[in-house]
């Protein structure tokens, strides 16, 4: 029996930043195969965290989700909660700590409103984007111990995932940082080609061309005076936290400099 390969490649973060764009476009290239559906959500599944054996199920689950597999170089899974937990991320490190990690980000008031609407239209959200944030706490501390994929922690957490700084930190405190990527969604939109070349470097695999598109438009952005004060209310809360490009690149310098002192 052939051997299984391991997922080496991880697109992990953060939800709304490009993550489905970037996968369709990885997916064309010929040494990239993306799993099934995009999404394996192997590490944050409830099947996953209550094994007993979680590398045998992180295979099986895997292996369900490779029906077109031809053998390519890498094998991507782009599940964005990935990098949200610290368990998730441990689990998913553990798993192959040979692999690859993508991150990409966008300005967290953008991302926290297009994740709203976006639950609003799938009926996960009933309120305005003012209230769903003011209650956010309150309503993610109710349900802090469930995985389920109902889970209101999966979808109504929008201040809590554009805290990047946190999330940064805690992936090169695990992760070399020659195995981490860190792209803004602007890049891939504007400059298209060079950052998927960019990509293919760190990856090492050959350049290829590959037209842009546009491949998810995403929900209406249209926002309600409540939705707009809702927007104020994140744009204070991110300036508080110090959730900005500076101190997100610092992060990302200063993991890359340390790992350039070892060497």
């Amino acid at each position: 029996m052939t051997k299984q390969k391991l997922v080496n490649l991880h697109i992990v973060g953060a939800q709304k930043c490009g993550t489905s764009a970037l996968a369709h476009f990885l997916n064309l290239h010929e040494d990239i195969y993306v799993v099934d559906g995009k999404e394996a959500h192997v590490f944050d599944s409830p099947e996953f965290l209550r094994s007993s054996q979680k590398m045998l199920c992180a295979k099986s689950i895997y292996a369900s989700k490779l029906s077109r597999y031809k053998h390519q170089e890498y094998i991507c899974d782009a599940t964005p909660i990935t990098w949200t937990d610290t368990k998730f991320l441990q689990h998913c490190y553990a798993y192959n700590k040979k692999a690859k990690f993508i991150i990409l980000l966008r300005h967290p008031v953008a991302r926290a409103f297009s994740q709203f609407k976006m639950s609003s239209v799938r009926k996960q959200e009933n309120k305005s984007f003012l209230y769903a944030v003011l209650l956010e706490k309150r309503r993610l501390a109710k349900h802090e111990n469930d995985l389920s994929f109902s889970s209101p922690w999966r979808h109504q957490n929008y201040l809590k995932r554009g805290v990047y700084t946190q999330q940064l930190e805690q992936i090169y405190a695990l992760i070399p940082s020659n195995q981490v990527i860190v792209l803004y969604q602007e890049e891939l939109m504007r400059s298209h080609q060079a950052t998927l070349n960019r990509v293919f470097s760190f990856l090492n695999v050959k350049e290829k061309e590959i037209p842009q598109e546009t491949i998810f438009t995403g929900t209406s952005q249209s926002a309600s005076f409540l939705d707009s004060l809702g927007r104020a209310y994140a744009y204070i809360y991110y300036w508080l936290k110090g959730e900005n490009r500076k101190n997100w690149d610092k992060i990302i310098q200063s993991a890359q400099e340390s790992v350039d002192e070892r060497n």
